[in-house]
């Protein structure tokens, strides 16, 4: 009986440590680009689109500081891979609209949506 519990128990540690390389690999590879890359990748995101909705994609900033303590902020760098996600989802979602991709990816199609 106790050799049944340690196989099962061995399968349950390889399927945890694949999700967790799985998801390593994940944040590791990911590529960040800026907004004018983005857009070239994919003209759905027009620049106009990016400053309204921007903030709805995951994006970062690096913030800079110099000897006196004055700081400079980069441009924004968008994630590809979470980016890669929503369009295979098929749509952004913009607090209560959600903006689908076309079949070729280069235009959106807003539809509102509630609770």
């Amino acid at each position: 009986m106790r050799n049944n519990y340690d196989k099962l128990l061995k399968l349950q540690m390889l399927h945890a440590r694949e999700r967790m390389i799985e998801e390593a690999e994940k944040y590791y590879s990911d590529k960040w680009v800026t907004g004018r890359e983005l857009t070239k990748l994919y003209p759905c995101f027009s620049t106009s689109w990016l400053r309204q909705n921007g903030c709805f994609l995951p994006r970062t900033r690096v913030t800079l500081y110099d000897d006196n303590e004055n700081e400079q902020n980069s441009k924004w760098g968008y994630s590809l891979n979470r980016i890669k996600e929503y369009i295979e989802r098929g749509y952004v979602e913009v607090n209560y609209k959600r903006y689908y991709f076309n079949e070729d990816k280069t235009e959106f199609r807003a539809q509102w949506w509630g609770y």
